[in-house]
């Protein structure tokens, strides 16, 4: 499947993608506060793969790599809207 590898700061190395939706590594800005969300969405949309999320600062680098992953990657959470209270 393809996917996606992120490095911030050449120290913290997150790979996420699924077979069958869309991966995204989105930067917001909010409230002052710079924010990295990478995650997938199934093809349905009503389940989140959260790989990784956080705030950034003044100097953060981030580099994103398109790739093929070959081995099945846990994301830290997982959300499923269809079971949302």
């Amino acid at each position: 499947m393809k996917g996606y590898q992120t490095l911030i700061n050449n120290s913290q190395r997150i790979t996420g993608g699924i077979s069958e939706g869309s991966t995204m590594v989105l930067i917001t800005f909010k409230d002052g506060q710079f924010r990295i969300l990478f995650n997938s969405m199934d093809d349905t949309g009503k389940i989140s793969h959260i790989w990784y999320t956080g705030n950034l600062t003044v100097g953060d680098e981030i580099k994103i790599k398109y790739q093929e992953i070959t081995k099945a990657i846990n994301p830290v959470q997982v959300v499923d809207y269809n079971n949302q209270k």
